[in-house]
């Protein structure tokens, strides 16, 4: 769990002051995530993870086609 919140991740929301579902949870744990870039969409976010060391927290299918690294969420059993 230490590794996972300590990246600085990618928030996509079109409302920048609600929650994800992965904050949700994470709050329920008492827990936080570090959200270092909140954007609008998810046609942006590949572009900025390829030319930085940001997270995200989405669905597989998200990566097709692309060199992404896939790991398991921690707090998901």
């Amino acid at each position: 769990m230490g590794d996972y919140l300590s990246l600085s991740h990618i928030h996509i929301s079109k409302d920048q002051q609600v929650l994800g579902h992965v904050d949700t949870a994470l709050n329920e744990l008492g827990l936080t995530r570090r959200i270092a870039l909140r954007a609008q969409h998810f046609l942006v976010a590949p572009y900025i993870l390829e030319t930085s060391e940001l997270a995200i927290t989405t669905i597989k299918n998200f990566t097709k086609g692309r060199n992404f690294k896939i790991l398991p969420l921690p707090f998901l059993k």
